[in-house]
């Protein structure tokens, strides 16, 4: 029988064996104590930042806002803004819809609405351009309203320098709806920026209208040229600076065409301008409203008397005489008759007309050619020069027009350069 407590010669390692497993076993345990040690403090600092309160909107930067507004809706709101406060959202990057931020459409309503000038304010260069339908109040007509899209920082910072160093940093267009403003509140120029005159002289819709009246032969102060033009509108100035951009027409028919506009816009300069040079076409082309228009501007001046004298003479309605006999009669500080008698008119103004007409009540035109002896030597001759008419012609030799179409039996008012004319005894 062996004795359990007698130790064998393999004895000392099973105890060495057991020692070491041991001892792992404890090392083990006490890296799973460290590592659940480790554990539980990084989980409970991970609850604390998970509990923190969120942060109110308010503290959250501009930058961050979602707009949620339409285009047409921040455009609408723009539209009731006034000009510094455009030129102040100019640095407003913030987003709106489909890529375009506040600035974008602030300089949109400003070029649209206020007639900055862009072009100048970039310096000429190229400007992309995106038309829109927009409806500047809801439920009113849709209007084409350009956005330029995708213009730098740099750029919009040009435009703003340009705004505040810049006086009138306007198109034509604004200037003259400037202008028009200023000589509708000071009749008399006496009140108006002399810059803003400046200005305007220089746009090429006022530098076409002064240039056509130079060339025509009508020769006018630059404060009557501009009383012209304001007596009408935009659309009539603008469409005829493009089209002598492009045709360059300095002739007296052209300057005609220009007048009549006027005249449907009932402008008192164009009715004194006919008055005084171009009386002639005015008696015979003219309308009878338009007629009664300078008739009606005309003073009492020997050329509004003449005129009214040659309407007499004409084949003009039963209007047109009694306005013309009438102004005739307060001239002379006289009762026109009544009943109206055309032949009693004649015989009080136009003598002349009646020598070799017949008795009637229509009056007989004053380009029927009367027989006349051949002209007496020594006649007095006059050569027909380029943009003469027989108005002009009359009142250079100070005689009728009505004597001028007699002596030399005229059939029409045109004339032919070179032709010679008899002038009549003064």
């Amino acid at each position: 029988m062996v004795d359990e407590n007698f130790d064998t010669p393999d004895q000392p390692w099973a105890k060495r064996t057991r020692f070491l497993t041991q001892l792992l076993v404890f090392s083990g345990t006490l890296n799973i104590a460290l590592l659940a040690t480790f554990s539980f403090f990084l989980l409970k600092e991970n609850k604390k930042t998970i509990a923190m309160p969120p942060q109110p909107i308010q503290e959250i930067g501009e930058e961050k806002h979602v707009e949620t507004l339409t285009n047409g809706e921040v455009l609408r709101s723009y539209c009731d803004k006034s000009y510094q406060e455009l030129l102040e959202l100019l640095s407003d990057k913030q987003l709106v819809e489909e890529g375009y931020a506040k600035r974008d459409l602030a300089l949109a309503v400003l070029a649209s609405f206020h007639h900055f000038n862009l072009e100048r304010a970039l310096g000429g260069t190229a400007i992309p351009v995106r038309p829109i339908l927009f409806s500047p109040y809801r439920h009113a007509e849709q209007i084409d309203l350009a956005i330029f899209p995708g213009l730098s920082d740099e750029q919009f910072q040009a435009v703003i320098s340009f705004a505040k160093t810049e006086k009138w940093p306007l198109t034509n267009q604004g200037l003259y709806f400037e202008i028009k403003r200023a000589v509708h509140a000071h009749p008399a120029f006496e009140g108006i920026d002399a810059t803003l005159l400046e200005a305007f002289y220089l746009s090429s819709e006022y530098l076409a209208v002064t240039t056509l009246l130079s060339r025509a032969g009508c020769k006018l102060a630059k404060e009557e040229t501009l009383r012209l033009v304001c007596e009408g509108n935009w659309a009539i100035i603008e469409r005829f600076a493009a089209v002598q951009k492009y045709t360059q027409d300095f002739s007296a028919d052209r300057l005609r065409i220009l007048l009549m506009e006027y005249l449907d816009v009932h402008s008192k300069t164009a009715a004194r301008i006919f008055l005084n040079y171009d009386a002639e076409f005015a008696v015979r082309r003219m309308t009878d409203e338009q007629i009664l228009m300078i008739l009606d501007e005309g003073k009492e001046e020997s050329n509004a008397l003449a005129f009214a004298r040659a309407l007499l003479c004409s084949m003009r309605s039963d209007r047109i005489y009694r306005a013309a006999a009438q102004k005739l009669y307060l001239a002379s500080k006289e009762e026109m008759p009544e009943p109206y008698d055309h032949l009693a008119s004649l015989r009080r103004f136009c003598p002349h007309a009646l020598k070799n007409a017949p008795q009637t009540r229509s009056a007989p035109p004053a380009s029927a050619p009367v027989a006349s002896a051949a002209p007496k030597k020594g006649k007095k001759l006059y050569t027909i020069q380029a943009g003469d008419s027989l108005w002009k012609i009359a009142k250079k030799h100070h005689v009728k027009i009505e004597s001028i179409i007699q002596a030399n039996r005229l059939e029409s008012d045109k004339l032919r350069p070179g032709k010679q004319l008899e002038i009549p005894e003064s």
